[in-house]
């Protein structure tokens, strides 16, 4: 019986610290759509944000919990509320 306590008790650690890794997991694993964007404005680099069936080609200028602001050559200053974005899409 001492056999089985000590195998659960590994079984349950283990599950534990694998729970505890996964709650930790990177900001870009929790959130995708906010990594796109992230990375967008640190390279500098173009991307496609797509709200209610219109597509935005931008670069990311600032991104934050609320607002997302961007730059094109086309439309100069573009303002896009983060949670009416439908996708995103990386030109890089």
């Amino acid at each position: 019986m001492p056999i089985l306590r000590q195998y659960l008790l590994a079984v349950v650690l283990g599950a534990g610290f694998a729970a505890g890794a996964w709650a930790q997991a990177a900001p870009a694993d929790k959130d995708p759509l906010r990594a796109v964007l992230q990375e967008s404005k640190d390279k500098n680099r173009g991307v496609t944000v797509h709200v209610k069936g219109a597509a935005i080609n931008l670069i990311v200028v600032q991104v934050d919990d609320t607002w997302l602001v961007g730059k094109s050559n086309a439309s100069g200053r573009i303002v896009v509320r983060v949670d009416r974005i439908d996708a995103a899409v990386a030109s890089f």
